[in-house]
């Protein structure tokens, strides 16, 4: 009987030892002592019907370290094989953690955290893994549990919640860049427009029919005025009504956002549609419209006006208050610059049918073209007569000065250019060449005229803006080709079809002129 007592004494004794180290070998516990981290609850569980903007919300009974806060820790998966998990922000608050999923700025959800009509399972992971979420005190939470719940259908009018209620979104106007106003904004790769918003936005309001980035004016290109406040920039801009902006600051805002109204600046009579990338970037703290031009920098020398128009709405469907804003891009001197495009024989180049050199002693084992962009647009007060090289002295044509006044070629009748009859014996400014050029705002050739290149020199014409060949306008220039004799026998035309230029014939290659032009 007494050693029966005793064995049963021991065991007890045993019993206990065990179960009080058991937690510090577990380790459950940094102080072996308390049942560690409990979650309470997950509040959207069983939820059939969330909105893609649900914060999911954990709440444990004690506060929560966040370095122990994860995606591994917390896993959040798409679908009943856990193979997908979910793009978001975790944020820890004391004992409550927050889960941000990503919001979409595509209207088709491909960026979004939460998927509409999704079934979706969190796992919050306990002890005894290691990478366990744990408290202050380093106690893994004491199991890990599952939970599930299903989102909106895509056609429900509730798929997000209304971050605002009952208002609508606005511009953040002191916050845009650049600033509403700004005169001469750099021209520089990686430009773009930021605009922030005072709530997040339905991403299927916000695309380049409701979001509009045009230019409304081209400032004087011969004007390079030094930024003077209030420019902070500093950079040159054509937008001045005196020429040097010696401290007259009066033209340095525009009248309205659509015309700055400074002297000697070009109000298009179109306005130019910037093509664009719009991207909507937001979370559940900010949101901001961004808008990249496709170029990757802002035209030059240019009043441009950003238009957000009411068709924008927020998640309650509510309209933007609409928003406009217009700034000028600094005046850029004339550059020269090679603009590299890579090829690995992925496009196929038809020889016969380009102007570019392939293969030539110019461009070895290349295709190589050229853009010129030059001209001011004002070729004197004859449209007939070419305006350079005009080196008094040094050429055998008589050439003429600008008159300040820009020209629009648009004849209503049949037109000769004419290079002259002698060789030009002085270089441009334009290229280098001996050509001899024209330079007008636009260029139009109507239905049913001819307009001729002839002469002996080559020709180049410098255009501006619009170049509109019509259905049954003719545009003809001799050209030199190394198939014939150098007399320009494989002279070629131009003539429009639906707008746009048709080859009738061979011409000869780089050069307008060299004989009559046109047969």
């Amino acid at each position: 009987m007494f050693k029966s007592r005793i064995a049963c004494t021991t065991a007890i004794l045993a019993l206990a030892f065990f179960a009080a180290v058991t937690p510090a070998c577990g380790g459950n516990s940094a102080a072996g002592a308390g049942r560690g981290l409990i979650l309470l609850a997950f509040v959207q569980e069983a939820v059939d019907n969330a909105e893609l903007n649900t914060r999911l919300e954990l709440r444990f009974s004690e506060a929560v370290n966040p370095q122990t806060v994860s995606d591994e820790s917390i896993q959040l998966r798409e679908g009943p094989d856990f193979g997908k998990t979910v793009k978001g922000t975790w944020r820890v608050e004391g004992a409550t953690v927050y889960f941000e999923p990503q919001l979409a700025g595509n209207c088709d959800h491909s960026d979004s955290g939460l998927k509409p009509d999704t079934q979706y399972r969190l796992q919050p992971i306990g002890w005894p893994e290691e990478f366990a979420v744990q408290n202050m005190a380093g106690q893994r939470l004491n199991t890990t549990q599952t939970f599930e719940f299903h989102t909106r259908v895509d056609t429900d009018p509730n798929l997000y919640r209304d971050q605002v209620p009952g208002v609508g979104p606005f511009v953040k106007v002191p916050e845009t860049t650049p600033q509403n106003g700004d005169i001469a904004v750099s021209v520089v790769a990686g430009n773009k427009i930021v605009i922030p918003v005072s709530e997040n936005l339905n991403p299927c309001t916000v695309d380049d029919t409701t979001v509009l980035l045009n230019m409304y004016e081209i400032g004087n290109p011969g004007v390079f005025a030094p930024g003077v406040p209030p420019n902070p920039s500093g950079n040159t801009s054509g937008f001045s009504s005196d020429g040097t902006n010696g401290g007259v600051t009066t033209d340095q805002a525009p009248a309205d956002p659509f015309t700055w109204g400074a002297t000697g600046s070009t109000a298009l009579t179109t306005p130019q549609k910037i093509l664009s990338s719009i991207n909507l970037i937001q979370d559940f703290t900010q949101t901001r419209i961004e808008i990249v031009p496709d170029a990757g920098l802002f035209p030059e020398n240019a009043l441009l006006v950003v238009q957000l128009t009411f068709e924008i709405e927020d998640y309650g469907n509510l309209a933007m208050n609409p928003f406009t804003m217009s700034f000028t891009t600094q005046n850029l001197v004339a550059q020269n610059g090679t603009y590299v495009v890579e090829n690995a024989g992925e496009t196929p180049w038809d020889q016969s049918l380009s102007t570019a050199d392939i293969n030539t002693g110019r461009a070895p084992s290349l295709v190589q073209g050229f853009m010129l962009f030059a001209g001011d647009g004002d070729n004197g007060a004859d449209v007939l007569s070419p305006t350079l090289p005009g080196q008094p002295g040094a050429c055998n044509i008589d050439l003429q000065v600008n008159d300040g006044q820009k020209d629009d070629f648009d004849p209503s009748s049949d037109v000769l250019l004419d290079t002259g009859s002698t060789r030009n014996l002085c270089t441009n400014s334009t290229d280098g060449s001996t050509a001899v050029i024209w330079e007008f705002a636009t260029l139009r050739i109507r239905n049913g005229f001819v307009v001729r290149v002839v002469g002996v020199n080559p020709a180049i014409l410098l255009v501006q803006g619009d170049v509109l060949i019509e259905n049954g306008g003719v545009l003809r220039a001799r050209g030199i080709s190394s198939q014939d004799n150098g007399q320009g026998q494989n002279g070629g035309s131009r003539s429009g079809q639906n707008g746009r230029g048709l080859t009738d014939r061979l011409g000869g290659v780089g050069v307008a002129g060299g004989g009559n032009g046109g047969l």
